[in-house]
This record gives structure tokens, sequence and C-alpha cells, in this order.
């Protein structure tokens, strides 16, 4: 048992922390691995106790295991490997255009991540954000978009990797993170898709719309409302282990939530109507967001959410965002 706890844990700053094996990158296995290459196990029993043993040995000189330094590895990748990968990835599919969507098995799989289409140094992005971006993860938003979508703004967490000008990041000059967890959640809500409905003329939402938009202050939020709002979102983007700085950076340092479907959509409308009582809204005024039809009757020629009311009546039978958000408004500030 103490050998496995050894294997488990770690300190950090005096606190118990559990080692995250999914996240050890390649050098980091390959000095377990060359480290124990000179060790032969032993077992050894003296007086009826057992006990394990490392012998020296020469397996790693034998076998021509040595340490590669990561510049030589680079430049190996680049030459040798990236060529294969891009036969693989273009030479049989010419007409390859997005990336397949996640399947819920993958979802609900902790150590899943989307394998990407274009690398990038992992040098060049620290580069790029030398000076400017201290967090191991980036708040970004989907550029290529339609106010006709069954969602127009999109806004997640991502771990630090490189992007394209279609995931355009924002490096907030906020040092809480839990402020900037309120940003992301403000700028997924159904209020504020609302009004970039009204904004996005084309099909990109560009810097100069984002920056037009109704965001609420980081002055604005109580304790009260950060308590409210953290924890809500950390379990909605805490789903891989990829996503642990994120989660640390919260004050959080468990295991990846479950990906649940209909955890998220409870989770997602408990949200929604917070921030619509944030914004100021009524209830009726919220009922219209969600569909004017609600309010003003089935002739009303004005719609907002068509393609989501449409989408989740086909699939659920009913439009269910709008009633969990207002099964959460009434639950948390009444019918009024």
């Amino acid at each position: 048992m103490q050998a496995i706890k050894y294997l488990s844990l770690y300190v950090d700053k005096n606190a118990l922390r559990r080692v995250n094996y999914a996240a050890l990158d390649v050098e980091e296995l390959g000095s377990v691995y060359e480290s124990l290459l000179e060790f032969h196990p032993q077992v050894r029993v003296s007086q009826g106790i057992y006990e394990f043993a490392l012998v020296y040995g020469s397996d790693r000189k034998t076998t021509g295991s040595f340490y590669t330094p990561p510049q030589l590895v680079q430049q190996l990748i680049k030459t040798a490997l990236e060529p294969v990968i891009e036969e693989k990835l273009y030479g049989d599919q010419v007409n390859f255009k997005i990336i397949p969507t996640p399947n819920i098995e993958q979802l609900q799989n902790p150590n899943f991540s989307v394998t990407p289409r274009h690398y990038v140094a992992e040098s060049e992005v620290n580069q790029r954000l030398a000076g400017k971006w201290d967090k191991e993860w980036l708040l970004c938003f989907r550029g290529i978009t339609l106010s006709v979508n069954e969602r127009t703004a999109i806004f997640s967490i991502l771990p630090k990797v490189a992007v394209a000008n279609s995931a355009p990041i924002i490096l907030p000059d906020v040092k809480n993170p839990k402020l900037i967890n309120c940003l992301l959640a403000n700028s997924n809500t159904l209020t504020f898709d609302f009004i970039a409905r009204q904004k996005v003329g084309g099909n990109n939402m560009n810097f100069f719309i984002v920056k037009q938009l109704p965001i609420l202050s980081p002055e604005s939020y109580t304790q009260e409302n950060i308590d409210f709002i953290a924890p809500r979102v950390l379990e909605l983007v805490y789903t891989a282990w990829d996503m642990q700085p994120f989660a640390l950076d919260m004050g959080y340092d468990g295991e990846p939530f479950i990906w649940n479907s209909n955890r998220r959509a409870i989770l997602r409308a408990e949200l929604d109507a917070y921030y619509a009582k944030l914004y100021g809204l009524t209830r009726d005024e919220l009922r219209y967001i969600l569909d004017p039809a609600d309010v003003y009757g089935a002739d009303f020629p004005s719609e907002t959410f068509r393609v989501l009311k449409n989408n989740e009546i086909k699939q659920f039978g009913e439009y269910r965002t709008q009633r969990l958000v207002l099964e959460s408004w009434d639950k948390m500030f009444g019918r009024k």
C-alpha cells in the first residue's frame, strides 16, 4: 500500500496531489524508462520477509538507450515524421474539411483529446504568449458563425495550444481566474447570444463585434455571484485531464467531471436564468428571448432561437432549453 501511495501522490506546497500520468509528456516518460534500464529488479527473502531491490545492470548500454535532446527530437520529427503525417492526412482525404465531432463515448473519456489537423511547435506558442499570458489554458471564441445558427456566440476554454484565426483568443487583464470564469459563463448565455445575433451580419464574429457586446464588468460581481457561477462553469469545462491546469487555477484538484448531457443541460439552464437576472431582465423578457411566440402568440413575426427550438423538438419532443431555463428562474426567483 505504501508503494501505491508513493506512485499515486506527490507533495506540492505542503499539499498532497494526485499524479496525472495521462499528462506526462514523452520526455518525462522517456526519462523514467531510461533511468530504469540501469537496474534489474530483484526480490529478496530474508527471514520470511520479502524485499524488493534494484540492482545495477547494463541494459542501457547494450540497447543504446540514451537521452536525446529535445532540439534533436524536434528536428527528427520535422524531417522524418511530419511528411508521413501529411501524407496520411491528405493523401486519402482530399475532400477533408472538418474534424469529426466526438461521440458520447469519447466525450465521457477523460483521456480523450481532439487530434489536430496541423501542428505548431510548443516553443512558438510560448514565445507568442510570453509577457502577455501566464496561464496554461486559453479563452477563445468561434470566429465562423451565423445569426441563424443554433447558437451564434460560442466561447470556450482550451488547453494552451496553437489556434488559427477562426478561434481568436482573448487575454483578459484580470488576475482572478474565477472572474475569467464568469466572463466565460456570461459569453455563453442566451441573453448574450440574443444580443450577438443583432450584431452579426455575416458569417464572421470579428473582434470589432465582440467589443461592442454588453459584458458584465468584473466589478459588478459579488462574492455570492461568483460562488454560484464558478462551480457550475468548472463542472462544464473540466471533463478531461488536459483541462486540469484550469481546474487547479480554480482551486479544484480532483478528477475531471463525467460528461453527462442531461446534467450539463441543467447547469447551463441555471446559468442562463441567473445571468438573465443579473442583466436586469424580467421573466417575460426572458420568455421573449427564448421564444417570442410564447409571449405574443404563434402569429408574431419575430423569432430568436428557431433552429435551437426545432432541433430540440425533433430530438426531445419539446423545446427543452425553454422549459429548463424557466424552471430554473422560477426555482431561484419565483414566477414574477
